[in-house]
C-alpha cells in the first residue's frame, strides 16, 4: 500500500467532502469543515487508513500537504460561502490545530502564481 499512497500523492488522487457547520438558533450555515477521501475502490479510501498508511512510510506532511491545496482549491471551485475548517494532523497522528480560511482568503491564495497549484513534492 506504500506504493499507491505515493501514487496517490504524487497524482494527487484525493477528493475533499465538506460537512457544513450549521448555526442551531438561525439554521445558518456558517462554513465547512473539509474532509478528505482517498480513490474510490481502493484500500486507501477511508481517511484511517490514508493517514495510517502515511505515518508508518514517513508520507505523512506530504499528505497534509496535499490535502491542504486539494481543499482549497475545491473550496473555491464550488464557491462555497462561509468559513473553511482545515483539520491538521502532527506527525504522531493527532489533531493539531483547526485553521480557518475565508473563501476570499482561499481565493487569493490559489491566485498567487507560484502557489496557485501544489508545490512538486520531494521524491524519496
Amino acid at each position: 500500500m506504500i506504493m499507491q499512497l505515493k501514487e496517490i500523492l504524487a497524482e494527487r488522487r484525493l477528493q475533499s467532502s465538506f460537512q457544513p457547520l450549521v448555526n442551531l438558533k438561525s439554521s445558518e450555515i456558517l462554513g465547512y469543515e473539509a474532509l478528505v477521501r482517498g480513490p474510490l475502490n481502493s484500500p486507501l479510501h477511508s481517511p484511517e487508513s490514508l493517514f495510517a498508511v502515511a505515518a508508518m512510510c514517513g508520507q505523512l506532511d506530504k499528505l497534509e500537504i496535499v490535502c491542504q491545496a486539494v481543499h482549497l482549491k475545491s473550496f473555491v471551485e464550488l464557491g462555497l460561502d462561509g468559513l473553511l475548517f482545515l483539520n491538521i494532523a502532527e506527525p504522531r497522528g493527532t489533531l493539531l490545530a483547526i485553521f480557518l480560511f475565508q473563501p476570499l482568503t482561499a481565493s487569493t491564495w490559489l491566485s498567487q502564481p507560484s502557489i496557485s497549484s501544489p508545490p512538486a513534492l520531494p521524491k524519496d
